[in-house]
């Protein structure tokens, strides 16, 4: 396996695959009522918070700045907004919390970058 960087297609394709795996775990948890898929989701949610506070570090930020934005940023704002306002309309404010924390932490990361993915 290669050190390098993934190029930008992959970088793509895995935001694709990770964010429909969570959209299926929400949807299967909040609207069909499995278990499982909505404690995975609730679980999945706080680490990604947990991670994206590491993100506040100088040095990961740079580094995230200098990879650039996964996907051009309203199409990301759009799933942070699908994600809070579906949680937040379910009752889960703890959950939807979580979003808009990784939400913020994301547009302070790139808050000095102009234009959509790279």
């Amino acid at each position: 396996m290669s050190t390098a960087a993934a190029s930008p297609f992959v970088r793509v394709v895995q935001w694709i695959v990770i964010n429909g795996l969570l959209l299926c775990a929400l949807w299967l948890g909040w609207f069909e009522g499995v278990e499982w898929a909505r404690n995975l989701f609730t679980f999945v949610s706080g680490f990604f918070a947990l991670l994206s506070l590491a993100l506040i570090s100088k040095d990961l930020k740079e580094g995230m700045r200098k990879r650039g934005r996964t996907v051009p940023a309203p199409l990301d704002g759009l799933l942070y907004a699908v994600f809070v306002g579906v949680l937040a309309a379910m009752g889960s404010f703890w959950v939807a919390s979580a979003w808009v924390l990784m939400w913020m932490i994301d547009c302070y990361v790139f808050s000095e970058t102009k234009g959509g993915a790279k």
